[in-house]
């Protein structure tokens, strides 16, 4: 999102303001709209992920479950780490690299910090989540900054944070019930019976993330006035 954004907001960072942090809100938007489900199938889902990835040749049961601790905190942490990326790139147009440096310096110090506060308690799953903590503090600093710096408005968002969290609910349980047919069967399955299980999980989720979506109103997650996000050629 952050790759494909950049050359529209440079374009119009030179030319209109507004139209520059409409630009800004709507990838904030879809970076909310896309990455936080993913985070939530993925922390779910993580050990049939990794066990249908790695589990071949010396990477034993052992190694997957080791994997899988280190995921759960990961995958807490792309949410955080994508804002901050998409956030980089308005700040490399505005010309200020000092605000991300610090930003970056900060939540490494924590994360740092937090891998040393957990170790003892969680063992290996510490590393995933200090990755979380510091990614968490990632991406909050840079949208406060953000917000801060060219006016986003975000307080107006959070009606729409809150429909994508209620539909992140439901793929959440959607998840969970697919976990639990892993555990009764599928992780001893053959390769086809799994290659099966990944497209059924994938059409399930989405469509328990899209329902809630469309019943809570999917186009006002994109444009709150005709035109003024989606008409950004």
């Amino acid at each position: 999102i952050g790759t494909v954004s950049f050359p529209t907001v440079t374009r119009l960072a030179e030319e209109s303001k507004e139209a520059f942090k409409a630009s800004v809100t709507r990838y904030i938007r879809s970076i909310f709209l896309i990455v936080l489900p993913l985070s939530v199938i993925i922390n779910i889902l993580r050990e049939s992920i990794v066990s249908i990835l790695f589990s071949r040749g010396n990477f034993d049961s052992l190694s997957v479950g080791i994997t899988t601790e280190i995921l759960a905190g990961y995958s807490l942490a792309i949410l955080g780490q994508s804002l901050f990326l998409v956030g980089l790139r308005f700040f490399i147009v505005v010309k200020n690299l000092k605000v991300p440096f610090f930003i970056v310096l900060f939540s490494t110090v924590v994360n740092i910090a937090t891998d040393l506060l957990l170790k003892d308690s969680f063992g290996v799953a510490a590393l995933g989540y200090g990755a979380a903590v510091g990614g968490f503090c990632n991406g909050l600093l840079m949208i406060v900054l953000l917000d801060k710096k060219i006016g986003l408005g975000l307080k107006k968002e959070w009606k729409h944070l809150v429909k994508i969290i209620v539909a992140c609910v439901s793929t959440g349980v959607m998840a969970f019930l697919f976990r639990s047919v892993w555990n009764n069967g599928v992780s001893d399955g053959i390769w086809m019976k799994k290659l099966v299980y990944v497209a059924v999980v994938i059409f399930a989720c989405v469509i328990a993330y899209l329902i809630p979506l469309y019943i809570l109103g999917l186009n006002n997650l994109w444009s709150d006035k005709k035109g003024q996000f989606t008409n950004m050629r």
